[in-house]
């Protein structure tokens, strides 16, 4: 889950080929909220992104299920 201004690596020039690479693995979600902020549109985004309303939202229902946030 990427959100805040890291959102703005989605639209990277060699980010398709790096979600390509992983795309079986790894499931690779865009916070809207920072989208919005960050003038990112949907059609910007690699394919394989799935989009969701708010990543903070979206964390805390990934931590529940098991998922753990490591914060480089």
């Amino acid at each position: 889950m990427v959100n805040g201004s890291a959102i703005t690596e989605y639209v990277t020039e060699n980010i398709q080929t790096f979600i390509n690479d992983h795309k079986t693995s790894v499931a690779f979600h865009a916070c809207q909220n920072a989208m919005i902020s960050h003038h990112i549109t949907a059609a910007q985004l690699p394919k394989n992104v799935k989009i969701v309303p708010a990543g903070v939202i979206d964390l805390a229902e990934l931590q529940d299920q098991g998922f753990r946030y490591i914060k480089p």
